[in-house]
């Protein structure tokens, strides 16, 4: 459903037991979160969108892979879209280079910028040995969302959003 312009929904005929909730809007950082509804009850939940921003990522070389809260792909310098406002984790690499983990705050509705300074890699290797970053980047876990079986009982979600005009999805 979508919420009104009040930013309030009331969704009733759920079955008892636990629910996902997705809420979105476009430009808006999306929520889901599991509620528990009870027979007969009617659950409250509020959901506060945070608007998405930009990343403006510099480096000194320029040229350096990096990665962002683990999905790699990306190559200074370069903006990266659409961010929930928040905190981000950012690796670095390059042959020849140190690799690199920055945490930046990015503000929402806006683009903020980051310029990252690379140090070169101390040179410890002896004849016949090579040095340099081999390109991987370190992995971060991410948890999974699961569904729980649902009862055939009813109880009904209150629900109300910042910004107003947000679309609500029940499992």
């Amino acid at each position: 459903g979508q919420f009104g312009n009040d930013g309030k929904i009331t969704i009733s005929g759920l079955s008892a037991g636990n629910h996902i909730v997705w809420v979105k809007k476009f430009n808006h950082c999306s929520i889901i979160r599991n509620k528990d509804v009870s027979a007969g009850q009617t659950v409250d939940m509020e959901a506060h969108l945070a608007q998405k921003g930009s990343l403006n990522v510099q480096s000194t070389p320029s040229g350096a892979d990096f990665s962002v809260d683990a999905s790699p792909g990306y190559k200074t310098p370069e903006i990266v879209a659409e961010l929930c406002a928040g905190n981000h984790i950012l690796y670095f690499s390059k042959t020849g280079y140190e690799t690199k983990r920055v945490d930046k705050y990015v503000n929402g509705g806006t683009t903020t910028q980051l310029n990252v300074q690379l140090d070169a890699q101390q040179s410890t290797k002896e004849e016949g040995q090579t040095s340099g970053y081999s390109g991987n980047i370190p992995n971060v876990d991410v948890a999974d969302i699961t569904q729980t079986n649902i009862p055939a009982v009813m109880g009904s979600l209150d629900a109300s959003s910042t910004p107003a005009g947000s679309n609500i999805f029940v499992d």
